[in-house]
């Protein structure tokens, strides 16, 4: 399942043509440029990926029009507007070069309509002198280095906030122009919380998200060689920690507008972990799946997601700054029958307990259903997205052999109908296998033709984990033991979970009728239950007790 997940203003094509003075040059110049002084130069510059289409003036403003995430969109410069110019050389072809040298664009066009930047101190004369150039936008008059010392720009506002950094690189003139290829300097991280668990409380309890880095940047500084810049890095809170700006927008609609955040981070740096109130008011220091590092003029997008109570950054994906566009998935999970028939049916094909896997091609196989859950280190977990109604949906069983993670998060399956030679919601459960948040309801199994134990949940543990799940509304009738969770249990833990309103009927139920049979070593603790009539029968003599 795919839909849009927002479109981002229209960043694709801040293409300006830049002039230093009167020149004589024009399009069609293609001669190559060599030390030649008497050819004035032409300066241009755009946005890398983007568009190349010529920019005009367009109104008196003194800063560049920007998305609703605060990043420059496409058009001209405007009026007033400035950008910073570092050089190997100065005019005479002697060091030191030009440092922070404003470039201030002027309502002055020339023939060929290019927009004009002029600047009282450089000479388009001696361009060539320059050698390697870089550029940023926008200006600041602190970076000059008379104020700090070094070739520092600054990459913070007053507020703390990392500032949409566009840098560029030139190796000198060619053909009569002077051509810088702007980037965005640094990364944008956008953060789509899990609807179940975080979709309320941000707002809620008036917090943020905050993302914490495991080292920041203190200051970014230009390079010897004005190719790029290089970073200083630092610990103090002011550089590494950071609050998301919520979305202003219904960019997702079936989603709440406070599922969506957005945070400018400086490039290279690593995620440590994402602060965030859950909505039960608990803070959750939620920690990356895997190292999570922000790429140069990318856009990276992370998933929040509660996985075995835990929650959990899942990296997703990093997309081009300008995309028009991005699709995204819905959350991986099962969302209707047909859903968790097919679920079902992969899962037992490429089970390694019941279907061994010697040359390894299940994972392969496996990778394709990852609509269904999620996999870390070799190990699925899957989510039930909706309550699921199995009406007219008969099974033999459900999972053959599970060692893996299902998360019902208090979705109900209901309308559940097994039967044949091993029915059952799950047959065997093993170590590292769990089931949670799962509610059963209108359960009928009929059991009375196989010798296996029976229980609703699984049929045999022999290890893994039966926890905060419910039983309500079942009939199940077997030949061998019968539980309400699970027919026999030799290893494991059953954790507070609850059934009630059900019959049993077997040779024997032990423990309130939660298991048919349990070895020592199995954990029982946190199960309600209540009104679990048991009928055990012998001989195929039956009698009945009620608890």
């Amino acid at each position: 399942m795919r839909k849009t997940l927002t479109k981002y203003g229209q960043l694709a094509c801040l293409l300006s043509f830049i002039y230093i003075g009167v020149t004589g040059c024009t399009k069609e110049d293609n001669a190559t440029w060599e030390q030649d002084t008497t050819q004035k130069v032409r300066i241009t510059g755009y946005i890398e990926d983007a568009v190349n289409v010529q920019s005009r003036a367009d109104g008196d403003v003194e800063k560049q029009p920007v998305d609703q995430f605060g990043s420059y969109i496409a058009g001209g410069f405007k009026k007033g507007q400035q950008i910073g110019l570092y050089s190997v050389h100065n005019n005479d072809g002697g060091t030191p070069g030009f440092s922070n040298e404003c470039l201030t664009y002027t309502s002055t066009g020339n023939e060929n309509g290019y927009q004009t930047f002029s600047s009282e101190n450089l000479d388009p004369d001696k361009a060539a002198y320059w050698g390697q150039v870089f550029a940023y936008y926008p200006y600041n008059a602190e970076n000059t280095p008379a104020k700090n010392e070094e070739d520092d720009i600054a990459i913070y506002d007053e507020s703390g906030n990392v500032i949409d950094l566009l840098i560029a690189y030139s190796p000198g003139p060619s053909g009569g122009v002077l051509n810088f290829g702007f980037e965005h300097a640094f990364s944008m991280l956008f953060i789509i919380p899990d609807e179940d668990g975080f979709s309320q409380a941000i707002t809620k309890n008036g917090n943020g998200i905050t993302v914490v880095l495991k080292e920041g940047v203190e200051k970014v500084t230009v390079n010897n060689g004005r190719t790029d810049i290089t970073s200083t890095s630092s610990t103090a809170d002011i550089h590494t920690r950071f609050t998301a700006k919520i979305n202003i927008d219904e960019l997702k609609a079936d989603m709440p507008a406070n599922s969506f955040f957005y945070v400018l981070l400086p490039n290279g740096v690593e995620i440590d972990h994402i602060e965030l109130i859950d909505d039960f008011g608990r803070m959750q220091y939620v920690y990356p799946s895997e190292t999570l590092t922000m790429q140069r003029s990318k856009r990276h997008f992370v998933r929040l997601q509660m996985t075995n109570d835990k929650p959990t950054i899942w990296p997703w994906k990093f997309t081009e700054w300008n995309n028009v566009e991005v699709e995204v998935d819905d959350n991986p999970g099962i969302y209707t029958t047909e859903d968790l028939a097919t679920w079902i049916a992969t899962y037992n094909s490429y089970c390694q307990e019941t279907n061994p896997d010697p040359e390894g091609t299940h994972g392969t196989v496996l990778d394709n259903y990852g609509d269904y859950g999620i996999t870390t280190e070799g190990k699925w977990t899957f989510f039930l997205r909706n309550d699921i109604d199995c009406t007219g949906f008969t099974f033999s069983s459900y999972i053959t052999t599970f060692g893996d993670v299902l998360d019902g998060l208090n979705h109900t399956i209901s309308h559940v109908t097994l039967s044949g030679e091993t029915p059952g919601f799950i047959g065997t459960l093993t170590e590292g296998g769990m089931l949670q948040r799962i509610k059963l309801e209108d359960v009928d199994i009929q059991a009375r033709e196989t010798d296996v134990p029976i229980g609703a949940f699984a049929n045999q543990m022999n290890g893994g984990t039966i926890t905060t799940c419910t039983l309500d509304g079942f009939n199940i009738e077997a030949q061998e033991p019968v539980g309400a969770i699970v027919g026999t249990a030799t290893g494991g833990s059953i954790t507070n979970n609850t059934y009630k309103s059900g019959t049993l009927t077997g040779t024997v139920s032990e423990e309130n009728r939660i298991v048919g049979t349990i070895s020592e070593g199995v954990t029982l603790t946190g199960n309600r239950y209540a009104d679990v009539l048991f009928r055990p029968i012998s001989n195929n003599d039956e009698t009945n007790e009620t608890e």
